[in-house]
């Protein structure tokens, strides 16, 4: 009996050790379990913090970006508007200086070639008058300085067996006996600012030997008159220039010579004034024929 007691108790003693022993290890089991659990947990919150810190450093990064892109168009936009608005300024000085700089030129003619072509002769001197040669388009022009002189048109009437008494006081009387009459139309525009002296009768016809004087009377209509200012036909105003007729008559014999070698002689304003700039006459070719 006592040997089954024994064998009892110690069977007994062996179960609970064995009962013990597993309770540890699974005791032991949770525990490897909750600290892998841990780990696992750890491991995850790292990974998250550092995938938060990178997607944050690169959402910074791309504000940086944004910043200095921003701040470039800025500088850029800064630079643009500086230089347009120096182009601007550039472009307003030149105007400026081009408006200062521009100086007043010598008009356009204003005698139509159909009014320069009604002749002021025939009805003075009745008979057959002939335009024997014409030229209706600006031929000469000398800037002299002071006094700007240009020829707008010109022509030569012949005038054969006039019918009508002239006065033989009047300079117009010479071509009684027929001859030729050169009208030309000049402009003349002063350049300066000052009046300036100038006689355009002095503007002479050459030929081969002789040399003829013109006139602002004959054969001038009182709206073709050169006038120089309102006072003064000779004193020409400053910025303004003047148009009209000077009127040559020429004999048959003075004609010829002028046919050999026709040449229009232009004094330089200084011989008037003293004012004007000093030079040379001016000596062009003038074809009438």
């Amino acid at each position: 009996m006592k040997k089954w007691l024994s064998a009892i108790m110690i069977l007994m003693v062996a179960l609970f050790v064995v009962a013990c022993g597993s309770d540890k290890s699974a005791d032991k089991e949770k525990n490897d379990e909750k600290k892998q659990e841990q780990k696992a947990e750890k491991k995850d919150k790292k990974t998250k913090e550092k995938g938060d810190e990178e997607q944050s450093n690169t959402a910074k990064s791309n504000e940086e970006k944004a910043d200095d892109s921003s701040s470039e168009n800025n500088d850029t936009k800064v630079t643009n508007d500086a230089n347009k608005s120096k182009e601007s300024t550039n472009t307003n000085e030149s105007k400026s200086e081009n408006k200062t700089t521009a100086k007043p030129t010598i008009a356009a003619p204003q005698i139509s070639k159909s009014a320069f072509s009604v002749s002021n002769v025939e009805p003075i001197t009745g008979g057959k008058v002939t335009t024997v040669y014409g030229s209706y388009a600006p031929t000469f022009i000398k800037d002299f300085g002071s006094l700007t002189i240009r020829v707008n048109q010109y022509k030569v009437e012949k005038v054969e067996n006039p019918t009508k008494e002239i006065n033989q006081y009047s300079p117009e009387s010479s071509i009684q006996k027929g001859g030729y009459v050169v009208t030309i139309d000049f402009s003349i525009f002063n350049q300066t600012n000052q009046n300036l002296t100038y006689k355009p009768e002095q503007i002479s016809l050459a030929g081969n030997t002789s040399v003829t004087g013109g006139s602002l009377d004959n054969f001038v209509p009182a709206k073709y008159k050169i006038k120089g200012s309102t006072s003064d036909p000779y004193v020409f105003s400053p910025g303004k220039t003047a148009e009209g007729f000077v009127t040559y008559i020429l004999d048959e014999a003075k004609f010829e010579d002028l046919k050999s070698n026709p040449r229009l002689a232009v004094p330089n304003p200084s011989k008037m004034d003293n004012k004007a700039v000093k030079g040379d006459d001016e000596i062009a070719v003038f074809k009438v024929q």
